[in-house]
């Protein structure tokens, strides 16, 4: 991306294919809408406290990805940012969406290495795993904010039951070496 800019990043992706890398450089940008990713990409940050996002929006979340058109399995990787939740939205939904729809199974997410900030309110969080996304929530760090982590609406009661941990198979959401303060 030319920039840290929504517009920017926006079209970055939109110029991406699956598996493609984008990367978002040093800045600090304030978005007023959410990005919709429906693209198995990697979108990287150039590091924590080095890309910091703002989000000027209330009740939604500034990055969702959506995958309804998936029809293999397609890796997705968020790292390298500083959310700033600003008290007023939530950081990233996986599976966000009007369309609660089968699709295949996502068991190569990873978002890590991120920051989230300054999520008091008790309806906001750092990560919302909407609609069985599985891999790895791994090395971020989320400090002040009511609700780290959510994985409920949009499933069946078959999800729960991949709460019985097989350890080492890849239909688990793992957290891993994350800071959580406040």
């Amino acid at each position: 991306a030319v920039s840290c800019n929504q517009n920017d990043v926006r079209a970055a992706i939109g110029n991406a294919s699956d598996g493609d890398t984008v990367l978002v450089p040093a800045g600090n940008c304030k978005w007023d809408n959410r990005l919709i990713i429906t693209k198995g990409i990697y979108l990287k940050g150039a590091g924590r406290d080095i890309t910091n996002l703002t989000g000027n929006l209330s009740s939604t979340y500034l990055v969702t990805y959506e995958p309804w058109n998936y029809s293999a399995n397609r890796a997705f990787r968020i790292s390298g940012f500083t959310i700033d939740l600003a008290n007023n939205f939530s950081g990233i939904a996986l599976g966000y969406g009007s369309k609660v729809a089968p699709f295949v199974l996502q068991t190569n997410i990873r978002i890590d290495h991120n920051r989230f900030i300054n999520g008091q309110t008790k309806t906001h969080h750092a990560i919302w795993n909407y609609a069985r996304m599985f891999g790895v929530i791994d090395h971020n760090q989320i400090e002040n904010v009511s609700y780290h982590t959510r994985a409920d609406a949009g499933v069946t009661s078959s999800y729960w039951d991949y709460f019985t941990f097989n350890f080492g198979k890849e239909d688990n959401l793992y957290f891993e070496d994350n800071v959580f303060l406040g």
